[in-house]
């Protein structure tokens, strides 16, 4: 396996922090929600990573195999339609409740903006604790391995430029995908959901709200059909700890 780019072996595996952990503080002006972010297609975010041969983008998986989003890339793309909406007139720009306020100064070192955690599936803790014991005992191990619990959740799509009803020579790529539909849902429709927790300020509230409903679109090859979500904020947590 090579890289496309220098990263450490840790950004490729998260450390299984407890779902939608993103820090706590203790000041009195802080709320914990969630983002709700469902699949609408399949989806990639890719992780820098590259299997030549086989895998040209890969997505973010943990230890285990199971995929997630990163909460960087969701800040980043929850920041990007905030801008849209400035933009268009249809944000909140009132004191304390601008952009710069709720998502911080690039580059800030200090900043005091909303805290995004990474987006797991539904019941992961639950997933990873039954897959850790699982493993402790030793109990089948070829069948939990990493590679078969990421392709329960993925699959690999081949894809080619073409201009004019040609294809470019040397254009075959293969990325693999996030499957729209979940591998642990009994109805084989039913789409696959993550959840990311937030911190945010109460004055925000109305703002993210209108930013989760206009982020229709995460990840890489938007204009393929990949990358189609629905996003809900919701301002309440029972975790504390988002």
């Amino acid at each position: 396996m090579s890289k496309k780019k220098n990263s450490s072996s840790k950004n490729k595996s998260s450390s299984n922090k407890k779902k939608n952990e993103v820090g706590t503080t203790n000041s009195t002006e802080w709320n914990w929600g969630e983002l709700e972010i469902t699949l609408q297609s399949d989806i990639c975010i890719g992780n820098g990573y590259a299997f030549f041969g086989t895998i040209d983008t890969d997505v973010v998986y943990d230890r285990n195999g199971l995929p997630f989003l990163p909460a960087r890339r969701l800040k980043g793309v929850l920041r990007e339609n905030a801008e849209f909406l400035h933009k268009v007139g249809l944000l909140q720009d009132d004191e304390g409740k601008s952009i710069e306020d709720i998502f911080g100064y690039s580059n800030s070192q200090n900043s005091n903006g909303i805290q995004v955690g990474n987006g797991y599936i539904n019941n992961f803790d639950e997933i990873t604790e039954n897959l850790d014991n699982l493993k402790k005992e030793k109990i089948l191990d070829e069948l939990l391995s990493k590679e078969k619990i990421l392709d329960l959740f993925t699959s690999v799509k081949a894809q080619t430029r073409i201009k004019d009803g040609v294809a470019y020579d040397n254009s075959l790529r293969f990325i693999r995908v996030i499957n729209q539909y979940s591998a642990m849902e009994q109805r084989k429709d039913e789409p696959l959901k993550f959840t990311a927790g937030i911190r945010y300020k109460s004055s925000w509230k109305e703002n993210l709200e209108k930013i989760a409903k206009a982020t229709r679109n995460i990840g890489i090859n938007r204009n393929r059909g990949l990358g189609s979500v629905t996003c809900v904020f919701n301002p309440r947590s029972n975790d504390r700890h988002v």
